[in-house]
């Protein structure tokens, strides 16, 4: 990377103390645990050009302090995925004026964090996360810039796989399914025969379809991201905006046996393993009356939303009047 990126990335990053922030700018601080906080100043417009993100919706004044500043308590995704430059990482997403720009992440920031963090401030991600740059200023770096692209592909992969679930549930609708991550060489009619359940693999129909691997991926790729849990949640945050419910097990599976053998040797064993399974679910309707109970309810609560930050709105203008007088 050029040095005249680096030095327009750094422009970007500010400090984190206790400075207050300038003029148009918006202060959030981050509070990690009860002992650490951290701290990241972000302009206005740049907060404005983003606007369907949490930290945009949190600068609006009904949320921030006279002083510009809103305290972002803790939560469990901060607790876990927050470093001590996950706030410049921030600034520099929301700094972009065109939101397909590539965008670096500073030393020490893990891919799997900041797209954890990035999900529950609402800050749109790329499914393929192949534009992303990575600061190599120490020889960690290097390790760290394998695993995020590792986990890039995954992503991708995650997408893929939730298409192939898709595809399989609109060619035999009905009301529950259980999905299969299998290995290379399990045999899935064997494991569906041991265990009297009827187990949909995901992944192409057949390995040689290359057409059906290239759109839905390849049995392998799906076994390797399922093994990890942020993906796993990745893919039920996928299935519940769509409206299905869905539930991972760790199953213990027979993929081995005497099982359908004729005349099996006295000796052969069973062979057992573990295999992530994905139960989905197409829930019932709720009754009209009902639904129309929980829309009133929801518009209730949205014009209440709207009165209470007209109201802080108007105090607001009245104590800069005061002030001004």
């Amino acid at each position: 990377r050029s040095k005249q990126r680096r030095k327009a990335d750094d422009r970007t990053d500010s400090s984190i103390g206790g400075q207050e922030p300038s003029k148009g700018r918006m202060k959030f601080r981050v509070i990690v645990t009860p002992e650490e906080a951290y701290e990241m100043v972000i302009p206005v417009p740049d907060l404005d050009r983003y606007g369907g993100t949490m930290l945009s919706k949190w600068s609006k004044p009904q949320w921030a302090t006279r002083e510009a500043v809103h305290v972002i308590q803790q939560v469990e995704v901060t607790k876990e995925c927050w470093t001590q430059h996950m706030g410049r990482c921030v600034e520099r997403y929301f700094a972009r004026t065109d939101a397909d720009a590539p965008m670096t992440l500073p030393s020490g920031v893990e891919l799997t964090d900041f797209v954890a963090v990035a999900d529950w401030l609402g800050m749109d991600m790329p499914e393929s996360l192949a534009g992303f740059e990575y600061d190599d200023e120490t020889d960690e770096d290097f390790a760290r810039t394998l695993r995020a692209k590792a986990f890039a592909q995954c992503r991708v992969m995650i997408q893929k796989g939730i298409a192939n679930i898709k595809h399989r549930m609109q060619s035999s609708p009905d009301q529950s399914y259980l999905f299969a991550f299998m290995q290379r060489d399990d045999k899935l009619h064997y494991v569906n025969k041991a265990s009297g359940e009827t187990y949909i693999e995901v992944g192409p129909e057949s390995r040689y379809n290359t057409q059906q691997c290239e759109q839905f991926g390849t049995r392998e790729d799906h076994y390797r991201w399922s093994n990890y849990e942020s993906h796993r949640n990745d893919c039920l945050r996928t299935l519940a905006a769509c409206g299905l419910e869905a539930t991972w097990t760790h199953a213990h599976l027979e993929l081995a046996g005497p099982l359908g053998i004729d005349f099996p040797p006295p000796d052969m064993e069973s062979v057992h393993a573990r295999r992530w399974v994905l139960k989905v679910t197409v829930p019932d309707v709720e009754p009209a009356p009902k639904r129309r109970r929980i829309e009133r309810q929801e518009a209730n609560n949205n014009n209440n939303a709207t009165r209470r930050a007209n109201n802080n709105n108007n105090n607001n203008n009245n104590n800069n009047n005061n002030n001004n007088n």
